[in-house]
Formats: structure tokens, C-alpha cells, sequence
């Protein structure tokens, strides 16, 4: 089943295939119960997975849940589950979500992000790391070279998060943009292991802290690590 009414609302079947303004949506597994959302958020109650061919990503949504398609921001405003019947041409379901759009007043939007100030951290950190390492090595003692090492490698974390921290506040506005740049987060920790846990939770901060608070718990973490690195590992060289 497949319902628009002046594109304001679609209604989605199970296993329906749908273009919203040009995008091609279907819905499926209609289900209710515990689950997690797109977001890692546990949940209770019914839900459905709604595909989006144009970025080849699944969303799992309850009723409430808010998803950007094309731009458009949309609402999941009934969910309905009804058992799957036997047919004679095989099995049915009358299941089926309802689609609100949602308005966006224009001088509601975000502005676009600023990463001068990340750019800027990051360049000023090569830029010191090349002249302490490569122009003037041989003028620093080694104890000189090491307290220029916390300045330069506080200035590139705190860019790198700033940055990424930035992507994923944009990212937020779009829900399937949003999984992604966690998704890439959780590869990540994946590879690192328990290092993750540590290196990577001020990202994880991006929905109450703004990308400033989390570059700089990012600097600051990183600076522990590397005081823990010069008095263990290095002094025993």
C-alpha cells in the first residue's frame, strides 16, 4: 500500500517501494518489541526498517523517530502491525508506517560549519613539528624537543576532533549521514580495541557538548596519554 496526499504524508506497506521527491524509499520488517536504533539507542515498542536505495543505508525507526530524505525532514507518525496472513498467492501483511513532513521555517536552518579554527590548529601543528624536527633540531635540547612535542600534538588533536566533531554535528541534520559517521566511528574502535574506549568517547559527546568542549577534552586526553608515554616508555629507552 501506497498512499500520498499532496506529498505531505506517505503511508508505507511492508515491502513497499516509494520515490520521495526523487528519492526511492521502501519499508520493511515491520516488528514490535525491543530494538535499537540507527542511533545505538535501545528501544521498545513497534518499529520498521525504512531503506534508502540512494545511499544503499537502513534505518531502524519507532514511532516519533525523524528522518531526512532529500533535504526533507520527515516524521514517523503511526506505525501499525498486523499479523502476516497465509494467501493464496502467498503471505500478506497489512502493516504499514505513516510518513509526516515536517516543516522547516527557512531562518531555522543551521548555518553552515566553520573549520577555520580546526584548519588553522592543524596547520600551525605541522608547521611546528617540521621546524623542530627538520630546520632547527640540532637547537633543542632533548628535553626542549619534548616539551615541543606537547605543544605541537595538543594543537593537531584538537584540531582532529574539532574537525570530525564538526562532520558529525552537520551530519546530525540528516539521519542517514548520521549513521554513517558513527558506523565509520565504530570501525574505528573495532580496530583499536579497549584504546578506543578512551581516544575515541569525546566524539561520542556530540549531541549534548559543542565541537570546541570536544576538541579540547580530545586535546586533554591526548596529553595524558603522552605524559604516560614520557614517563614510562620513554625514560626506560
Amino acid at each position: 500500500m501506497i498512499l500520498k496526499d499532496k506529498e505531505e504524508q506517505v503511508h508505507l506497506g511492508e515491502n513497499d517501494v516509494v520515490d520521495i521527491d526523487d528519492y526511492r524509499i521502501a519499508a520493511a520488517n515491520f516488528a514490535t518489541g525491543q530494538y535499537t536504533n540507527h542511533l545505538g539507542q535501545k528501544r521498545v515498542g513497534d518499529h520498521f526498517s525504512l531503506y534508502l536505495f540512494e545511499t544503499d543505508s537502513k534505518l531502524i525507526l519507532g514511532k516519533g523517530s525523524q528522518v531526512t530524505i532529500n533535504a526533507q525532514l520527515w516524521l514517523v507518525q503511526t506505525i501499525l502491525i498486523t499479523p502476516t496472513v497465509e494467501t493464496p498467492v502467498g503471505y500478506y501483511s497489512g502493516s504499514y508506517a505513516k510518513l509526516t513532513k515536517v516543516d522547516q521555517p527557512h531562518e531555522a536552518q543551521s548555518k553552515p560549519p566553520n573549520f577555520t579554527l580546526y584548519k588553522l590548529s592543524f596547520f600551525f601543528s605541522l608547521s611546528i613539528a617540521i621546524y623542530l624536527y627538520f630546520i632547527a633540531f640540532d637547537d633543542f635540547s632533548e628535553l626542549q624537543l619534548i616539551q615541543g612535542s606537547y605543544l605541537w600534538m595538543t594543537l593537531m588533536v584538537f584540531g582532529l576532533y574539532g574537525h570530525k566533531a564538526q562532520n558529525i554535528h552537520q551530519s546530525s541534520r540528516q539521519k542517514h549521514k548520521l549513521e554513517q559517521e558513527l558506523q565509520g566511528l565504530i570501525r574505528t574502535g573495532q580496530i583499536l580495541g579497549s584504546f578506543a574506549l578512551i581516544v575515541l568517547f569525546p566524539l561520542f559527546k556530540y549531541e549534548r557538548w559543542s565541537s570546541f568542549k570536544i576538541a579540547l577534552l580530545g586535546a586533554l586526553v591526548w596529553l595524558v596519554i603522552l605524559e604516560v608515554f614520557y614517563l614510562t616508555v620513554w625514560n626506560s629507552l
